[in-house]
């Protein structure tokens, strides 16, 4: 059964700014150290604004069944080169969250990033 649906687009030409300004305390708002160490630093602007764009399609997929606020830090991605992302809800106290699965679609172009979540029962 679906339990919900999100999807995100950012413009990665801010992400390009705020890298060049702010690249580690920018990065550790939203990024565990672990997903910081896997980070492609050869197309880390792309990468990173896909990042973004899961974890934000997550959270409002998640939203509609949330009954306590999932951040960034709570949606652990798992980057593979040529398929689909891995998502996991880490320190979350809902037991709930840890049999959901993940369906993730995640689409670059040189200006945009953009991806969509679909949450169900496992």
């Amino acid at each position: 059964m679906i339990l919900g649906m999100g999807c995100d687009i950012v413009d990665n030409r801010r992400f390009k700014r705020w890298l060049k300004a702010y690249k580690k305390p920018f990065l550790s708002k939203f990024l565990h150290p672990v997903e910081i160490k896997a980070l492609d630093l050869e197309n880390s602007v792309i990468h990173v604004a896909g990042i973004f764009a899961v974890k934000e399609a997550v959270i409002k997929a998640v939203s509609r069944i949330a009954s306590q606020p999932v951040g960034y830090l709570n949606v652990r991605i798992k980057t593979f080169p040529g398929k689909m992302p891995q998502v996991k809800l880490v320190r979350t106290r809902i037991k709930k969250y840890q049999s959901i699965k993940f369906h993730v679609s995640v689409s670059h172009e040189k200006q945009f990033s953009m991806a969509t979540v679909i949450c169900e029962n496992s």
